[in-house]
């Protein structure tokens, strides 16, 4: 197998692949990410036969996070697939340590994704550094009321800013929260402010099916029985001292 960063030429094999694998050509995201996104403002890497076909690729978007007091452009990586008929041969493996020892030898401190499943990425050196779980929306209603609000950005980031002060996590920009609002629009999200005693103490984004997917609540978020982020530190950081504890880095929404 043959691995190294794609370009355009290669984006017809990269959104068949895609569309293999997650969303399909004719949704919103899928549409999105190949106009606006795959290619102008993140990286993919990816494995090839010899002969040029894509057996696997993994896609690094560029996050910025703040680590004690430190913000630092990283990598967040999505889109790890591999063509049906080449899996079982461990070629996703494969090609992410040698896009690891590329991105070590750029000087990248950490790279982080979502696991479907610990077990996945575990042998290759990430661990988990995030554990949050989502509670399901019945037990928030237990606690605030919840009052329908639109997806406009003034009813968010000032209150996501205040909850990630002090906190390590992702820092999100004007153009993280366009983006973001603009697919929770196109993909029939509802949003909803937490209410108590009349004062609005946070929020939260609900999919088309009832899921919350992100809350930023003054209580404090359940502890999920896996990791809801792991990582993998580059640069031969002790990951517990250098993410600590207080760790926030939410990518449903």
């Amino acid at each position: 197998m043959i691995c190294h960063f794609l370009d355009l030429k290669d984006a017809p094999q990269v959104e068949k692949l895609w569309d293999s694998c997650f969303e399909k050509r004719q949704e919103p995201f899928f549409r999105f990410y190949f106009e606006e996104y795959c290619f102008k403002k993140n990286r993919v890497f990816g494995g090839f036969t010899i002969e040029g076909e894509l057996v696997t690729m993994m896609h690094l978007n560029p996050y910025v996070v703040r680590i004690n007091g430190v913000e630092m452009q990283v990598p967040y990586i999505v889109g790890v697939a591999t063509a049906e008929k080449f899996r079982g041969h461990h070629y996703m493996g494969a090609m992410l340590e040698e896009c690891c020892a590329l991105l070590k030898q750029e000087g990248v401190p950490f790279v982080f994704l979502m696991p479907a499943a610990e077990i996945i990425y575990s042998p290759y050196g990430f661990v988990g550094i995030d554990w949050h779980a989502q509670p399901p929306l019945a037990e928030v209603e237990k606690n605030f009321t919840l009052v329908p609000c639109d997806l406009e950005m003034e009813n968010f980031r000032p209150r996501y800013d205040a909850y990630m002060a002090g906190r390590n996590g992702v820092v999100r920009s004007i153009g993280d929260w366009e983006k973001l609002l603009s697919l929770a629009s196109a993909d029939n999200y509802s949003a909803y402010f937490l209410q108590q005693d009349r004062k609005i103490l946070g929020y939260a984004v609900v999919d088309a099916k009832g899921e919350v997917l992100e809350i930023i609540s003054p209580k404090s978020l359940p502890r999920g029985k896996k990791p809801f982020i792991m990582t993998r530190c580059l640069q031969g950081q002790d990951y517990r001292s250098f993410f600590g504890e207080n760790l926030y880095i939410n990518e449903y929404f």
